[in-house]
């Protein structure tokens, strides 16, 4: 994301994150604890897909990390996770 890159907020594009029985990959990640996700917006609203996120979300949280889910359609009209500059 070059709002990132703006910022100067060093990050890993496509990070990996072995969790108890399964694997993540955290779309943007931002050392040493952020999980940024970006969820489409069809994708998103699936209810099948939804446990599958809360589980993600709890697993890396249970493992120190802070998880930040954003969807395409609010990065698209600009929105930005500014929790990233409150967090940092």
């Amino acid at each position: 994301m070059d709002w990132l890159l703006e910022q100067n907020i060093h990050h890993v594009f496509q990070f990996p994150i072995q969790l108890k029985d399964h694997h993540t990959v955290v779309d943007f990640f931002i050392p040493p604890n952020i999980c940024l996700y970006v969820d489409g917006d069809y994708w998103y609203l699936q209810a099948d897909k939804s446990e599958r996120r809360e589980q993600q979300n709890h697993d890396l949280s249970n493992l120190g990390f802070i998880v930040i889910r954003m969807l395409g359609s609010d990065i698209k009209a600009g929105n930005r996770p500014v929790e990233i500059l409150d967090i940092k």
